[in-house]
This record gives C-alpha cells, structure tokens and sequence, in this order.
C-alpha cells in the first residue's frame, strides 16, 4: 500500500526534532544518543496476521542511563551511535532487535503477559517472554516524544523543566499520529494523558467513539488508503490493568456495534 510519508520521512523528522532540541535548553533534560523511534521488529509487525500496537507517553530514562540496578542500559542498542547512513539502517537495527537484546521489562511485561498476548496473541518478540518469533508482533510507540528524559518524563516538575518538555509535544505528537497513519494497527492500546489523547491525538485521527461505550475508552478510526475502520483503546495514565482490558474487549465482542472485527481475534 502506498503511502506518502514513508519511514524514513518519520525517522528524518524525530532526527531532527531531537538535533533541534540538543540546541537549545533542553538539552539539559535529553537522555542519551539518539531518539527512540519505536521498539519491536517492523519487518515482522508486516508479517503479522493481526498488528497490534501499543502507546506510552515517552521513552523511559532507564534505555539509557545507568542506575545501580540498570548498569547495562546501553547493552540495550547495538548501536550506542548509530549512523544515518544507507537510510538509517542502523537505527532500523537498534529498533527492530531491541526485544532480542536486553529489554527494559518494567513497563513492556504489564502490556504483554496480562493483556495483549493472552487476549489478542500478540507479543513483543524473541528474547521477551517469547521462545521463538511470534506470529503477530507487536510494535510500541510513544505519543509525546520519542526523546528520553533524566529525570524521567513524571518527574519533571520545576516550572523550568515543564517549559522545556512542552517543547517537545507539538512535533511529538506530529510525527506519532503519522507513524500510526503507516503502521495502521488492527487494534491501538494507549496510556496517556487525558489531553495528549483527546486534544492531540484523536482530533489528528479524525477517530470517533464507540457508540456503545460509556467510559471514553474505545475509539475507530480510518487510515489514510484505507476503507476499514481500526480500533483504539484508550486509558487515562497508568498501565491497563489486565482485568480491565479483558472485560473490556469482552464487552465489546458481544454488545458492540463492531463485534465482528473484535471476534476476529
């Protein structure tokens, strides 16, 4: 399927979202080499029978920073400086092998072990919680910014520090909703902040809400070159709970308008 933003126009975009930012103050709170574009294997992510993808605020600062219980961080890449050479090949690598390295596991098994793989079949990748490649692979983006923060995104709360991160929203979210445009995941789960999601991310979307859906947590949308409407689910900060999910697409399977497309998995 054609598209007119490619991969490499989104990775040339955070590439020079992140060297526009290394210039000003806001280096001062940018944690280690390079942005993090997105984690898991896109070449499978295209093999995939149902792609899935999940959706986190910002990177965490434990991929890069060294702390006493995370001395390996940068074990994480194969690349600590990857080049932009034969179209950014080497940061495709660092991206699409992450979960074959050393994954930082705190925020990605929430997602994986209690909500996407047992209710949609869906994991990260070889090397995290898997034994071999799985057959639908997940991808992970984030929608505020794929620059990672020390100290971490939460923690940064002076007045001077808030400044600088809402540096990064505009051109964060930008480039986000336009890898969701390529990607054009079956299913979408997001955490993220009530205004990152309804005054960012769904207006760019044009997504609509699940008619029957009281809470505000399921939304559809139509990809560009596409007639068939995906599914986003959404909740306010915080990892899903996997009871939460799971009633939830529960739910949805049997009263929805859209049961059809959720029975398909």
């Amino acid at each position: 399927m054609a598209h007119s933003v490619t991969l490499e126009d989104i990775m040339t975009g955070y590439l020079a979202n992140y060297n526009d930012e290394m210039k000003t103050e806001a280096s001062t709170i940018i944690d280690g080499n390079f942005p993090i574009m997105w984690f898991g294997d896109l070449n499978a992510y295209e093999k995939s029978d149902h792609k899935v993808v999940t959706v986190g605020i910002s990177p965490s600062d434990h991929e890069f920073d060294p702390q006493p219980d995370n001395s390996d961080a940068y074990l994480r890449f194969k690349y600590t400086s990857p080049s932009t050479d034969n179209d950014y090949q080497e940061y495709k690598e660092n991206f699409n092998t992450y979960f074959g390295l050393n994954p930082y596991g705190h925020f990605f098994t929430d997602y994986e072990h209690d909500i996407v793989q047992p209710i949609l079949g869906s994991q990260y990748g070889y090397g995290f919680k898997s034994e071999s490649q799985p057959k639908n692979q997940l991808i992970h983006l984030d929608c505020r910014t794929a620059l990672a923060t020390h100290p971490n995104w939460s923690a940064l709360k002076s007045p001077e520090q808030i400044q600088l991160k809402n540096q990064f929203i505009k051109p964060g979210n930008q480039l986000f909703v336009q890898f969701l445009e390529l990607l054009q995941p079956d299913i979408t789960f997001v955490s993220s902040g009530r205004d990152d999601f309804f005054g960012n991310v769904l207006p760019a979307l044009k997504a609509q809400p699940e008619p029957t859906d009281q809470k505000a947590q399921i939304f559809w949308v139509t990809y560009p070159n596409s007639t068939n409407q995906k599914a986003i689910l959404w909740k306010e900060n915080g990892q899903w709970p996997s009871a939460n999910a799971e009633r939830l697409i529960t739910t949805v399977k049997s009263d929805s308008q859209h049961a059809d497309f959720f029975n398909q998995f």
